[in-house]
C-alpha cells in the first residue's frame, strides 16, 4: 500500500514537471499569437563584386553584419529587431566589397518596425573606386504608403 502511494505521488510529480516544460507562446487578447513585426532589408546587387552589409545606428552607432549580398542579384535580410529603437530609428547601410578597395557608407534614413527597406547597389562604372547607393523604405501600410529616396555618399 506503501509503495502504491508513493509511485503515485512521483507519476503526479513527473507530470506536473512535463507540464511546468511544455511550451508556452505569448498570446495577445483573445487567445492568439501576436506576431513580430519583421524589418527587412532587400539589397539589390547589380553590381560584379559580393557585399558584405552592415547596418549602423545613426549618428556613430556600432556597426552589425547582416549578411553577404551576391552579386547580379537580390538578396533578403532580416533587420534585428534591437536595431530599432522607438517608432523610428535613424539608419545607415555599408556595403563593403569583397575583394574591393572602398566601402559605401549611407547617409541616414529614418525606418520604423514591419519596413522594408530596399538598397541597390549600382555597377561600379570603369574606373570608379566606389559606387553610389540609393536606399528607399515602402510601408507596409497602403493608406500611407510612400517611397522615400536617399542617396548614398561613397566613405572617402
Amino acid at each position: 500500500m506503501r509503495l502504491n502511494t508513493v509511485a503515485l505521488a512521483l507519476s503526479l510529480m513527473c507530470l506536473g514537471g512535463a507540464a511546468a516544460c511544455a511550451n508556452t507562446s505569448s498570446s495577445g487578447a483573445g487567445g492568439t499569437a501576436v506576431p513580430e513585426e519583421v524589418t527587412t532589408l532587400k539589397v539589390d546587387n547589380q553590381g560584379s563584386l559580393d557585399m558584405d552589409v552592415y547596418v549602423v545606428r545613426a549618428p556613430a552607432g556600432q556597426r552589425i553584419r547582416l549578411g553577404t549580398a551576391t552579386a547580379a542579384s537580390v538578396t533578403k535580410m532580416k533587420i534585428p529587431s534591437d536595431v530599432l529603437i522607438g517608432a523610428n530609428t535613424s539608419l545607415r547601410f555599408i556595403a563593403d566589397p569583397i575583394g574591393g578597395l572602398r566601402q559605401s557608407v549611407s547617409s541616414s534614413i529614418l525606418v520604423t518596425r514591419g519596413d522594408e527597406v530596399t538598397l541597390q547597389i549600382p555597377p561600379r562604372k570603369d574606373g570608379a573606386a566606389t559606387a553610389s547607393l540609393e536606399a528607399r523604405i515602402e510601408h507596409r501600410d497602403a493608406l500611407y504608403s510612400a517611397t522615400v529616396r536617399r542617396l548614398l555618399v561613397p566613405s572617402l
